[in-house]
């Protein structure tokens, strides 16, 4: 090994460890932020939107409703007052959590998925002195299922709002 990949090495190891505190501090600020934007938050309403292949899109257990279902219920069992979209007024100007779940048969007995959770609310821009909607919390993840185990797609999504509901809470005590 020469001097210059060396010297690259111990380069590329130093910047890693002087930078990981700093970023460490960097997302658990951030985490925190996150958290406070849910103080205060009485009611929002839920979106669920489910994505991929006509036959998993059609799944019992993975169509938007049994998703839906599924979320609602968990959210609702931990005190949260999740709105019908009936009840909200404006829904251009009121806080709601969107699950996206999006996944693809890949015909080979395997299906990749991914999970984002976030959470909608209104906020101002202070120097524009401008309103709108924008998200303030959220989470993901990406997964691999086979065939027999496609029930863990919707029980990610649940898991992922369990996120949310810790957070909730942990601002709203």
């Amino acid at each position: 090994m020469n001097h210059f990949n060396l010297v690259r090495r111990f380069g590329a190891v130093l910047l890693l460890v002087v930078s990981l505190p700093v970023l460490q501090a960097y997302a658990q600020m951030e985490t925190e932020q996150s958290r406070k934007s849910l103080r205060g938050i009485k009611g929002f309403y839920l979106h669920v939107d489910v994505e991929g292949s006509l036959g998993l899109t059609q799944d019992e257990a993975l169509n938007v409703r049994a998703i839906t279902g599924r979320v609602s219920t968990a959210l609702r069992d931990a005190g949260l007052n999740v709105l019908e979209p009936s009840e909200v007024v404006d829904q251009s100007n009121s806080p709601y959590l969107y699950v996206h779940v999006n996944m693809m048969d890949m015909e080979q007995g395997i299906v990749p998925f991914a999970v984002n959770t976030q959470f909608f609310q209104p906020v101002e821009i202070k120097r524009q002195r401008f309103s709108t909607t924008a998200c303030t919390w959220d989470t993901g993840l990406v997964g691999l299922v086979s065939y027999d185990n496609l029930d863990m797609i919707a029980d990610a999504a649940v898991g992922s709002v369990t996120n949310f509901i810790d957070d909730y809470h942990v601002s709203n005590p």
